[in-house]
């Protein structure tokens, strides 16, 4: 996919030799950070999601854990970052000349797969979008086992205290499934791929982004200051988003994680150093 990427900018920046001009004829509001009719806290709120969620996602963590050593992580960190720079500058670039390449476009999601097929030869753009399809699915496929299994075992099976191989299995199986059910019901209810990327992106990332970095910036900790900041990012991101319509749900959602986590931690420490002087410990 990347390698197309690459290919598809090569051969439009090659059959556009009147760039500048293209340029020159945007709208001045075209050039601006701001789209029309969008806030400095919406723009920010969509920026934030992509910057400070990546910091908490499995593909990342579950990758430099796996590193030989620390020194490993941060330069796989680094050069990652570089090529995810890189490549997804690409596809924004297109976007951005994109009235001009392709004008009189209806459905603006299709823009990358109409591109391709007229620019790129017939294997190849079949080859882009196969690795397209397949980068999505792979993702999904990711993200529902790793739900499923983590609920399964961090939560159904010490209540039901299950300790059968055979039925873990069947449990985490069905913890699928459910967890599939409630994708599907996600993608139903949305009207834009865009729209749902940001909530996917967004939901539940507030909580683990604050108790993340209280963890590992921090001497506040509390496991009950922990539960209830992730209980709070799963609930407060759609709420400000679906229901309440914030211009930054995001944002939001993060700060108040912060207010849950510190306030619930210091109660907590609170009690526990009331329990100290009263047993005498």
């Amino acid at each position: 996919m990347v390698f197309s990427l690459v290919v598809l900018a090569v051969v439009i920046l090659g059959s556009t030799p009147d760039l500048a001009s293209i340029f020159q004829q945007m709208p001045a509001g075209r050039r601006k950070i701001l789209g029309v009719g969008e806030s400095i806290w919406e723009r920010l709120d969509r920026w934030a999601v992509p910057v400070l969620g990546s910091l908490v996602v499995q593909e990342a963590i579950s990758r430099f854990l796996a590193a030989r050593n620390p020194r490993e992580a941060v330069r796989a960190c680094h050069a990652a970052g570089g090529i995810y720079l890189f490549t997804g500058a690409i596809p924004l670039f297109l976007g951005f000349i994109g009235p001009w390449l392709l004008p009189g476009l209806t459905d603006r999601e299709q823009f990358l797969v109409i591109l391709s097929h007229q620019h790129l030869p017939a294997l190849l753009s079949i080859i882009f979008l196969g690795a397209l399809i397949s980068a999505i699915l792979s993702t999904v496929d990711s993200i529902l086992l790793s739900c499923s299994a983590l609920f399964s075992h961090n939560f159904i099976l010490p209540i039901l205290g299950v300790k059968d191989e055979k039925t873990k299995l069947l449990v985490g199986r069905m913890a699928v499934m459910v967890t599939g059910l409630i994708a599907l019901i996600i993608a139903l209810s949305g009207s834009r791929i865009y729209d749902l990327v940001l909530l996917a992106a967004a939901f539940g990332t507030a909580g683990v982004l604050v108790i993340t970095l209280f963890g590992l910036h921090s001497r506040v900790n509390s496991q009950t200051a922990a539960v209830l900041t992730l209980i709070g990012g799963l609930v407060l991101t759609p709420l400000f988003q679906l229901v309440l319509r914030f211009k930054a749900p995001f944002l939001l959602s993060v700060l108040s994680c912060v207010v849950i986590f510190v306030l619930t931690a210091s109660v907590a420490g609170k009690n526990s150093n009331r329990i100290k002087l009263h047993t005498g410990i």
